[in-house]
Protein backbone atom coordinates (compact mmCIF):
# COMPACT_ATOMS: atom_id res chain seq x y z
CA UNK A 1 0.00 0.00 0.00
CA UNK A 2 1.50 3.61 -0.59
CA UNK A 3 2.39 5.81 1.87
CA UNK A 4 -0.24 7.91 3.12
CA UNK A 5 0.93 11.75 3.56
CA UNK A 6 -1.16 14.67 4.44
CA UNK A 7 -1.63 17.87 2.90
CA UNK A 8 -1.43 21.14 4.06
CA UNK A 9 -5.09 22.59 4.96
CA UNK A 10 -6.41 18.63 4.06
CA UNK A 11 -8.77 17.25 6.90
CA UNK A 12 -8.33 13.91 5.61
CA UNK A 13 -5.27 12.11 4.38
CA UNK A 14 -4.45 11.45 0.91
CA UNK A 15 -2.27 8.61 -0.84
CA UNK A 16 0.48 10.01 -3.23
CA UNK A 17 -0.27 8.94 -7.02
CA UNK A 18 1.60 5.41 -8.03
CA UNK A 19 2.41 4.10 -11.25
CA UNK A 20 3.17 6.10 -14.88
CA UNK A 21 2.30 9.57 -14.79
CA UNK A 22 1.20 11.29 -17.81
CA UNK A 23 2.98 13.82 -18.64
CA UNK A 24 2.79 16.62 -21.42
CA UNK A 25 3.17 14.86 -25.28
CA UNK A 26 5.02 17.83 -26.59
CA UNK A 27 7.80 17.85 -23.40
CA UNK A 28 10.33 15.00 -23.88
CA UNK A 29 13.33 13.97 -21.47
CA UNK A 30 16.72 15.19 -23.10
CA UNK A 31 18.29 12.51 -25.06
CA UNK A 32 21.35 10.60 -23.54
CA UNK A 33 24.19 12.14 -24.21
CA UNK A 34 25.55 10.89 -27.69
CA UNK A 35 29.33 9.04 -27.21
CA UNK A 36 32.39 10.94 -27.35
CA UNK A 37 33.68 10.90 -30.99
CA UNK A 38 36.96 9.50 -31.79
CA UNK A 39 38.73 13.13 -31.90
CA UNK A 40 37.20 14.02 -28.22
CA UNK A 41 38.51 10.30 -26.85
CA UNK A 42 41.70 11.69 -28.09
CA UNK A 43 41.25 15.03 -26.52
CA UNK A 44 41.71 16.79 -30.00
CA UNK A 45 40.51 20.40 -29.43
CA UNK A 46 38.55 21.70 -32.74
CA UNK A 47 41.63 23.58 -34.31
CA UNK A 48 43.75 20.56 -33.60
CA UNK A 49 41.20 18.43 -35.74
CA UNK A 50 41.59 20.86 -38.26
CA UNK A 51 45.58 20.97 -38.41
CA UNK A 52 45.08 16.92 -38.14
CA UNK A 53 43.23 16.87 -41.46
CA UNK A 54 45.89 18.96 -42.88
CA UNK A 55 48.55 16.80 -41.58
CA UNK A 56 46.87 13.79 -43.31
CA UNK A 57 46.16 15.80 -46.52
CA UNK A 58 50.22 15.93 -46.55
CA UNK A 59 50.71 19.69 -45.79
CA UNK A 60 53.69 21.20 -44.23
CA UNK A 61 53.94 23.83 -41.60
CA UNK A 62 53.85 26.28 -43.62
CA UNK A 63 51.27 25.62 -45.78
CA UNK A 64 48.89 24.90 -42.54
CA UNK A 65 49.99 28.14 -41.06
CA UNK A 66 48.84 29.96 -44.63
CA UNK A 67 45.48 27.98 -44.56
CA UNK A 68 44.47 28.77 -41.37
CA UNK A 69 45.96 32.01 -40.92
CA UNK A 70 48.34 31.39 -37.79
CA UNK A 71 52.00 31.69 -37.68
CA UNK A 72 54.43 28.56 -38.85
CA UNK A 73 55.61 28.52 -35.12
CA UNK A 74 51.78 28.24 -34.14
CA UNK A 75 51.36 25.33 -36.72
CA UNK A 76 53.89 23.26 -35.35
CA UNK A 77 53.16 23.79 -32.05
CA UNK A 78 49.72 21.86 -32.79
CA UNK A 79 51.29 19.36 -34.87
CA UNK A 80 53.57 18.50 -31.90
CA UNK A 81 50.90 18.18 -29.68
CA UNK A 82 48.81 16.03 -32.37
CA UNK A 83 51.49 13.90 -32.34
CA UNK A 84 51.82 13.44 -28.62
CA UNK A 85 48.06 13.05 -27.69
CA UNK A 86 47.69 10.40 -30.81
CA UNK A 87 51.05 8.76 -29.37
CA UNK A 88 52.55 8.50 -33.19
CA UNK A 89 56.58 9.35 -33.95
CA UNK A 90 55.71 11.61 -37.17
CA UNK A 91 53.62 13.13 -39.79
CA UNK A 92 52.84 10.36 -41.47
CA UNK A 93 51.92 7.68 -38.65
CA UNK A 94 49.60 10.93 -37.41
CA UNK A 95 48.15 11.00 -40.73
CA UNK A 96 47.31 6.98 -41.13
CA UNK A 97 45.51 7.34 -37.32
CA UNK A 98 43.15 10.15 -38.96
CA UNK A 99 42.36 8.13 -42.16
CA UNK A 100 41.99 5.14 -39.94
CA UNK A 101 39.99 6.78 -37.27
CA UNK A 102 38.04 8.79 -39.47
CA UNK A 103 39.12 12.16 -38.44
CA UNK A 104 39.70 13.83 -41.74
CA UNK A 105 36.22 15.38 -42.00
Amino acid sequence: MAPRCRWAGSPSPRVAPTGPVDLDPDVRPDPPPAAPSPAQQLGLTPREQEVLALVADGRTNRQIAQTLFISDKTASVHVSRILAKLGVANRAEAGAVAHRLHLTG
